[in-house]
């Protein structure tokens, strides 16, 4: 694990809520005033948004990009974190309707492809945004 874990986390945290609100007033804008419906990549942009600042910082802070055990552990803390601010968001808008979905069986077989698609989005864009920042620096 990366020294900057917390820190990292952290930032991870709150950038992906910031996007989250923001995605969520932008979805809401789009089907009540347009009719058009938002899709789902509203529900995936804070994980993108967020993984690849977490990857600018660490490359700030440390010179150099992660190794590939510290991308992995990052995209689990990243997965974590985004579980359980989603898991707070849904109940904090839907409440107990949400706890009434998971009568449905499908709706695990959902959660566990949406938490791989979060790790993975984690893993690559972590990696990304470290990638970038290294590019930037190497031309300044």
């Amino acid at each position: 694990m990366p020294e900057n874990t917390r820190a990292l986390g952290l930032r991870f945290f709150i950038v992906y809520v910031l996007v989250a609100i923001m995605a969520m007033g932008i979805s809401y804008v789009l089907i009540r005033y347009t009719g058009l419906p938002s899709g789902s990549v509203f529900s995936f942009l804070p994980v993108f948004v967020a993984s690849i600042d977490a990857g600018h910082q660490f490359y700030r802070r440390s010179g150099r990009r992660p190794t590939s055990g510290e991308n992995w552990s990052m995209a689990v803390v990243f997965t974590v974190i985004a579980f359980v601010v989603s898991l707070a968001i849904g109940l904090a808008v839907l409440g107990r309707n949400l706890l009434g979905a998971f009568d449905n069986p499908m709706v695990g077989v959902m959660l566990a492809v949406l938490t791989l698609l979060t790790f993975l989005s984690s893993w690559f864009f972590f990696r990304l945004g470290a990638k970038i920042q290294n590019k930037a620096a190497a031309k300044q």
